[in-house]
């Protein structure tokens, strides 16, 4: 009976693709890609800010909420949803799908600082700022690629892999996306890392060796090692 029921509840359960990505890792690329050779953005809800790639706003039910009361869902029934898991709690459900997103930590963390400086936010000294969010990085990497990342609900997308016209069409593919028209002629507009580091210094170079058998194995090149 028990299972009978479960499989009921399931039935019911709403099924949404989440673009699960690490701050400053190509979120916003990604989503141009996608928009020029499928609808992606009809479906595409910001999630933290209640509207759509372009700014548009959502007329969603629920935008005046914190987003830990919106429970990872989009009020105006938007199935795909960005979400950075900025506290690690977006669970993890087989009937979901999720595209998640990274880069070289020092290349987002960098740039998470400056937009936050950008944006007259207190960011504080600049060490203290890295190692939370490397932490925070190291956390997020455990749950959604070592965990998660092999499962087939999951697609991995490296920064540099935004390059790749195949990679795209990929995506595109795993949200089970419409593709328009003739795409023969599609290739993204996008250079791999060209980011030169501002900040350096001898313990990112130490911090990077701690994370060196991660970035190999996900083919991410290193910094100083």
């Amino acid at each position: 009976m028990h299972s009978i029921l479960n499989f009921f509840k399931r039935e019911k359960e709403v099924s949404n693709l989440y673009i699960v990505s690490y701050p400053r890792s190509g979120h916003h690329a990604m989503i141009g890609f996608l928009n020029n050779i499928t609808d992606f953005s009809n479906h595409y809800c910001e999630f933290y800010t209640c509207t759509r790639h372009n700014g548009e706003a959502i007329d969603c039910k629920q935008s005046k909420l914190s987003h830990r009361f919106k429970r990872h869902n989009c009020g105006a029934g938007n199935k795909y949803l960005k979400n950075h898991d900025f506290d690690l709690k977006l669970p993890f459900k087989s009937h979901h799908k999720y595209i998640v997103q990274y880069r070289h930590p020092f290349y987002s963390i960098e740039s998470w600082y400056e937009m936050e400086s950008g944006k007259g936010k207190k960011t504080g000294d600049w060490a203290a700022f890295f190692n939370e969010k490397l932490g925070f990085w190291q956390k997020f990497m455990h749950k959604w690629v070592v965990k998660h990342g092999v499962k087939d609900n999951v697609i991995l997308v490296n920064y540099d892999e935004l390059a790749s016209r195949d990679k795209i069409i990929s995506i595109a593919e795993f949200a089970d996306c419409d593709l328009k028209g003739n795409i023969e002629n599609f290739r993204p507009n996008f250079k791999k890392q060209t980011r030169i580091l501002k900040r350096t210094s001898l313990q990112m170079t130490e911090k990077e060796l701690e994370i060196l058998p991660l970035l190999k194995k996900l083919g991410i090149k290193p910094i100083f090692n």
